[in-house]
């Protein structure tokens, strides 16, 4: 199991940045450009938003781990897909409109919601492949309700 990273002040400056790039307007979340720099796995994507770099983890879809957090070998190349889909739909340098969900994960990313920039939403388009499931922050895991590992 992954445990969450401590806070440090470089976290804490970080923190003032993105609150400014992902700023909320009138109750409703602003979309803000950003430009992808990596896809970590099928659901995390690092993103540049002005002067910072961030995890944003998307708040609406689970996908089955890769590597070694993965449960299963099976599990492990379903989140190989889910990545190599999300960097067909949002390459390395594709802009996409970022919208700040509330709260962040136990691991400090930032969660929120990517647009892509033919105005699909990245997690709706995950869980429409076939990639990924509906996720609201608990509940069982996507290898299990995928059936991956039994």
């Amino acid at each position: 199991a992954r445990r969450p990273r401590r806070r440090t002040r470089t976290a804490t400056v970080h923190d003032a940045r993105l609150t400014g790039a992902l700023c909320l307007l009138g109750g409703r979340a602003s979309a803000e450009p950003g430009r992808v720099v990596s896809v970590i796995d099928g659901d995390t994507l690092s993103i540049a938003l002005r002067a910072s770099v961030v995890k944003v983890r998307l708040a609406t879809v689970d996908t089955p781990e890769v590597g070694r957090n993965a449960l299963c070998v099976a599990e492990a190349r379903a989140g190989e897909a889910a990545s190599a889909f999300v960097r067909s739909a949002a390459p390395v340098g594709s802009v996409v409109d970022v919208r700040k969900a509330p709260g962040r994960d136990p691991y400090g990313r930032y969660l929120g919601h990517v647009m892509l920039n033919d105005g699909r939403d990245l997690a709706a388009a995950i869980i429409g492949a076939g990639h990924g499931v509906p996720y609201a922050g608990r509940g069982p895991k996507a290898a299990e309700r995928l059936g991956l590992c039994r």
